[in-house]
């Protein structure tokens, strides 16, 4: 084997391991992208593709199947792969879906909108606190010493 020839594969590899490697700590940084966007799953009766798909974005970079930002168009084939075997993508035509946004851990949403999500669970929960139970509301107004 010429030497040329081994420096370029062994230049090949390192570079390979470099772009796999800045993806994963990339993709572990990353989570849902809580904004719908399309992925030509769910169409329109006209044959455009409806807006319904919760994709799975890595912290820089965005890719969806029409299109992305440039570091989403480099890392395309690893984000297709991490979509398929790792983070497949939700719908919001799914059965259970509000579910599983409402119970999805907040490290598993993208940075983008962490904030948001915290600030909308901790409304939530500070509504469900404040918000009198049916059962008990019906049996405070018409408890029996009430002379109602």
């Amino acid at each position: 084997m010429r030497p040329r020839f081994k420096i370029y594969i062994i230049w090949i590899g390192i570079l390979l391991v470099v772009y796999v490697g800045s993806y994963w700590v990339n993709s572990a940084s990353g989570g849902y992208w809580m904004k719908p966007d399309r992925d030509g799953r769910d169409r329109w009766s006209t044959g455009m593709s409806a807006t319904t798909a919760i994709l799975f974005q890595p912290a820089i970079g965005y890719h969806t199947p029409f299109g992305g930002d440039l570091i989403g168009i480099v890392y395309a084939p690893l984000i297709r792969l991490d979509r398929r075997y790792f983070h497949p993508t939700h719908y919001l035509t799914d059965e259970g879906i509000f579910e599983w946004s409402a119970s999805l851990p907040i490290p598993k949403i993208h940075p983008s909108f962490r904030d948001e999500a915290r600030k909308e669970r901790e409304e939530s929960s500070r509504k469900s606190e404040s918000k009198p139970d049916a059962n008990t509301a019906a049996q405070t107004t018409a408890s029996p010493s009430s002379g109602l």
